[in-house]
């Protein structure tokens, strides 16, 4: 997760949060927060005296991909692709056979930052940005307490 604090001097009990969630092919840095000229939205939101989140979802841009050097975990029907083949590679089944992310991974995710956010910043809510693949994850979010159940 990064962040750019947007809180004005003086004003630290007038929060407002928002958080940034990337779409499937590029990540929260290049989508949100490039620093190139002025193609950082979440600088010009900062600057505007917003507190800005951006996280990437496991397995997307700078956040950890867990068992993702193996080449055994490569889809088993493209493990003969792989260039150059490492040495002592033997195709074969996934030494990881498990879904890395679902939709339901995805959301605990979220709500974990949402938690952070609200707990840390003292707001009440946070406002979403997203596009592409990050509407299956924000959209239908709804924020639930720690204490209550989904």
């Amino acid at each position: 997760m990064r962040e750019r604090d947007g809180t004005p001097p003086g004003h630290l009990d007038e929060r407002t949060a928002v958080l940034m969630l990337h779409g499937r092919s590029v990540p929260v840095l290049a989508g949100f927060d490039l620093d190139f000229k002025s193609y950082s939205w979440a600088d010009a939101l900062a600057k505007a005296g917003y507190d800005v989140f951006m996280m990437d979802l496991q397995g997307s841009g700078l956040s950890p991909r867990p068992k993702m050097d193996d080449p055994r975990n490569v889809n088993p029907a493209q493990q003969n692709l792989l260039k150059p083949r490492p040495p002592g590679f033997t195709p074969g089944p996934p030494n990881y056979p498990f879904q890395l992310t679902n939709s339901n991974s995805d959301r605990d995710e979220l709500n974990t930052v949402v938690e952070w956010i609200i707990r840390e910043r003292g707001v009440k809510k946070v406002a979403f940005i997203g596009w592409s693949a990050a509407v299956f994850t924000m959209g239908p979010y709804r924020y639930t307490s720690e204490a209550s159940p989904r």
